[in-house]
């Protein structure tokens, strides 16, 4: 054989290589995202809003409570933090109070 018959017949080799390579990445890629997909969990729709109100009231109210006063980051975001929990206990709190309140007899 020719050094030219080599070269193209590892070029060609080559190429295979890479193609199967190339769908074998995309193969582990899918498999990977489907997993991901599979063990996503997503948060419940008024559990969101809840944590949306209380996320912008505590903002609001940490910004009133250190209004003026030396804070720093940390200090910050422990009174967000703190602000934040119990903002999220009365809503719960007021969820199953709402639920509690319902009339089931029949």
């Amino acid at each position: 054989m020719t050094m030219g018959g080599e070269n193209k017949n590892k070029e060609s080799i080559d190429q295979q290589l890479a193609t199967g390579d190339f769908v074998w990445l995309c193969m582990a890629g899918l498999v990977a995202m489907l997993i991901v997909w599979v063990t996503l969990k997503v948060p419940d729709r008024a559990k969101s809003e809840e944590a949306k109100y209380c996320y912008h009231y505590c903002i609001q109210e940490t910004d009133k409570n250190v209004n003026g006063r030396h804070a720093s980051g940390s200090k910050y975001m422990s009174n967000l933090k703190s602000c934040y929990q119990s903002c999220m206990i009365k809503e719960n709190k007021a969820k199953h109070e709402e639920n509690t309140d319902k009339d089931t007899s029949d």
